[in-house]
């Protein structure tokens, strides 16, 4: 811990970044929840009741050596500030609030609660060739071609959740929770009367197909 109760904790720009302070640490995650700096840190105090957050390293990554920005926060007149100095667009300043939810805490997991899903499933109303989708305990695949001529599209870890914010819903999601879709497919979601519907994720396209799967 830093030994500071106000600052030791968790910090959230709504819908932006958010920081872990712990131990000794700052953990730096994107609006996905993917970290993107995890360094070492420790406070200075400056004038005018000004607390520093200083990391051993400022930058923001998503891969190591290759800095997207640098970041610095401090904590004044009971706020905490947290500026991002961005190299083209320049700086983004905004003020964190102090969360109890960790980087994940509006997501409810419910891996092992619905064996009723598990099995083979087929595409509905398929122009062409059919799509298939295989749903395992902890696995996802899809294929495409005919029912003996299968080729597989991918495959993935997955988890069965829900959200707080949409109570009811059942989403099947990438089993990396910072992922918000499968590469070229969107999430999975549980749809009138045991229906799977996702996306394809086209760019640049007029409309944005979608694929139904029924339960054979």
């Amino acid at each position: 811990m830093f030994g500071n109760r106000t600052l030791d904790g968790n910090w959230e720009e709504k819908y932006g970044y958010y920081v872990e302070l712990s131990k000794g640490n700052i953990t730096v995650r994107d609006h996905s929840k993917k970290i993107v700096a995890q360094t070492g840190a420790k406070l200075k105090r400056g004038t005018n009741g000004r607390i520093d957050v200083v990391p051993k390293d400022s930058g923001l990554s998503y891969e190591p050596g290759r800095n997207y920005a640098t970041f610095e926060m401090y904590y004044l007149d009971g706020e905490m500030h947290f500026e991002v100095d961005y190299p083209i667009s320049g700086l983004h300043s905004c003020i964190l609030e102090k969360t109890d939810i960790g980087p994940f805490g509006n997501i409810i997991i419910l891996d092992g609660k619905r064996p009723d899903l598990h099995g083979d499933w087929e595409e509905v109303d398929a122009v062409g060739s059919k799509r298939y989708l295989r749903l395992a305990k902890n696995k996802l695949t899809v294929y495409y071609g005919e029912e003996n001529d299968k080729t597989p599209i991918f495959e993935s870890d997955i988890h069965y959740v829900n959200y707080k914010t949409e109570p009811g819903r059942l989403y099947i999601v990438n089993g990396d929770l910072t992922r918000g879709d499968f590469g070229a497919f969107t999430r999975f979601e549980l749809i009138g009367d045991g229906l799977l519907m996702t996306h394809a994720i086209v760019l640049d396209a007029p409309f944005v197909p979608k694929y139904v799967f029924k339960k054979v």
